[in-house]
């Protein structure tokens, strides 16, 4: 089983990425696959939502069915005689998570190692700190749909406020993936060659 997920800010690109990758699946000599995409990890905390929990505990919740998953689909690879592989895509996972329900350390600690015990790898998309004025907050407003423009609203910042606040985002994210045990991959979007990236991601996880 290889599972792959995309981290990034908003703007970077990782739904488009999703997208192209997932037509390209059928190409990377898995014997089955599933793709996850954001509205089944971060937003799944939107409508699944307990209300005698906090959202923090509503997403270990889900966290915690996505490694149920994981694990039954690693034990099915696990068959005698049998040579299959089940490749399982991300919109969205664990890193930005952090941010959206402030993920205790001792909790991401806990899912990094059993994303790594499961063989699982991530890709972080980024882009040049001055163009995320534009990618992540101008655009988005554009092709988003009203829900975007409410969430962006509820910080009460201005412009500049969320550009600085998705700068600092950015910048902890790259650390934490510099600093994890996860075998991951950073690319950096600004360019949007979106081909380009496509094929190095699809490379980097069909790969050993």
């Amino acid at each position: 089983m290889k599972a792959l997920a995309f981290a990034g800010i908003t703007g970077v690109g990782k739904s488009t990425l999703t997208n192209l990758v997932r037509k390209r699946i059928p190409d990377l000599g898995f014997d089955s696959w599933i793709t996850f995409s954001s509205f089944y990890t971060q937003n799944m905390v939107k409508y699944k939502k307990n209300i005698s929990k906090t959202n923090e505990e509503n997403y270990l919740d889900i966290v915690g069915d996505h490694f149920d998953i994981l694990k039954y689909l690693d034990k099915l690879e696990n068959v005698p005689d049998q040579l299959r592989e089940i490749g399982v895509l991300y919109e969205e996972f664990l890193f930005n998570a952090i941010f959206e329900y402030n993920l205790e350390p001792d909790y991401y600690k806990e899912f990094e190692q059993k994303y790594v015990d499961l063989g699982g790898r991530c890709i972080f998309l980024k882009i040049d700190e001055d163009q995320i004025m534009y990618r992540t907050i101008k655009s988005t407003r554009i092709y988003r749909n009203e829900k975007w423009l409410s969430y962006q609203k509820s910080f009460q910042k201005t412009d500049e406020e969320l550009e600085a606040m998705y700068i600092s985002r950015q910048r902890i994210m790259e650390r934490k993936i510099n600093e994890s045990k996860i075998n991951s991959l950073i690319i950096n979007t600004t360019e949007m060659k979106w081909k380009e990236y496509e094929s190095i991601i699809t490379d980097f996880w069909s790969g050993e």
